[in-house]
């Protein structure tokens, strides 16, 4: 166990909100930005002074997300599943509600060595051992029981290295059995690609998916449930900025399967913002995910675009300012030049669906 302390956020299956944010955070795709939120008394007292983003304060703090499986009324002792790290990237304070922004990491399931139920009963006591009091119930000081606390984590019982696909599984399984019987459908965006899969596109430090105009961009979904399921649907919902090239609807009919989601970003000269939704279809239930998406025009087309226009424009009216003096033949070719650059210009942006500069 390594003597770095980390935030550790419980959510847990006591409200169904709280179970969609367990599933919805393990969709998103690294460097996903991430809010949980919490009253005053479910944060660690210790923690309240340096919920802020200032020196000392908790910015920059590494994170883990558990999974609390615990009785409303507290008849057993919660059970917790780890399901992923992160890094606090702003928390600050609202009345009565703590609220922190997190940067998701890599998925933190427990070893597979082990039968699933030992695993979670080690980890359990654990982390049981290194936050005590301040767990989220059964604590033997009532007034104690946090979900938010500060402290080392029991990373030999974790499996924090290895392929991301194959970790994104085993914490499903976790999850699937803890939420079981009932059903939740698992998906992650496992890479999204530039072109033809020519380049990787990360999300950038403010967790945007930055998509340049006129490129075509694939978002490559991998689903995985523990057992069979009855076919379900996924939903596809892009802003009006972007055009979807694949179904709004996609069948998952098997088990697992990776599919492509292609999306085309216009040409434009501006900047917009919106998003991209993926949802399982009722009565189905499962993860939901909204991307941020900022559609922004290319380099090439801010500069070369205008300054064709603009040397056009030039050329045309510098026949008319030259006087008499010049030569006629001279005058000729500037306003043909002129002209035929303008022309040039309206016509690369009609065939980007852009309307000439004016």
């Amino acid at each position: 166990m390594s003597d770095e302390k980390w935030l550790h956020l419980f959510t847990s299956n006591i409200r169904d909100l709280y179970i969609a944010d367990a599933v919805d955070l393990l969709a998103a795709p690294e460097g996903f930005i991430y809010q949980f939120r919490y009253q005053a008394d479910h944060v660690q007292d210790d923690l309240k002074p340096r919920w802020h983003g200032g020196a000392g304060g908790l910015k920059g703090k590494r994170v883990i997300v558990h999974f609390s499986l615990q009785h409303a009324n507290n008849f057993h002792q919660a059970a917790y599943v780890p399901l992923r790290t992160g890094v606090a990237e702003d928390v600050f304070v609202e009345g009565n509600t703590y609220v922190i922004k997190f940067k998701l990491r890599e998925y933190a399931p427990l070893s597979t060595s082990k039968p699933l139920d030992k695993n979670v009963h080690d980890f359990t006591e654990g982390i049981r051992k290194v936050l005590s009091p301040s767990y989220p119930d059964y604590a033997e000081d009532k007034d104690q029981r946090r979900s938010v606390a500060y402290n080392t984590v029991p990373t030999d019982l974790l499996t924090l290295v290895g392929d991301t696909g194959s970790r994104f599984e085993t914490v499903v399984s976790y999850m699937s059995e803890a939420l079981a019987p009932d059903v939740r459908l698992f998906f992650r965006v496992a890479k999204i690609w530039g072109g033809n899969r020519k380049k990787e596109v990360a999300l950038s430090g403010d967790g945007f998916l930055d998509l340049v105009a006129g490129n075509e961009y694939i978002i490559e979904l991998s689903h995985f449930q523990a057992a069979s399921r009855e076919n379900a649907t996924l939903r596809v919902e892009v802003m009006a900025d972007l055009k979807l090239l694949t179904p709004t609807e996609l069948t998952l009919r098997s088990r697992y399967d990776v599919m492509p989601i292609r999306v085309f970003a216009p040409f434009r000269d501006d900047e917009a913002q919106g998003q991209i939704v993926l949802t399982i279809k009722e009565p189905a239930r499962g993860a939901s995910l909204r991307i941020p998406v900022r559609v922004k025009p290319s380099h090439t087309h801010k500069i070369v675009s205008p300054l064709t226009a603009i040397v056009g424009a030039l050329l045309a009216v510098i026949p008319a300012a030259a006087g008499t003096g010049a030569s006629a033949a001279v005058k000729v070719w500037l306003a043909v030049g002129g002209a035929l650059l303008l022309m040039v210009s309206t016509v690369a942006r009609r065939g980007k669906g852009l309307q000439a500069l004016k």
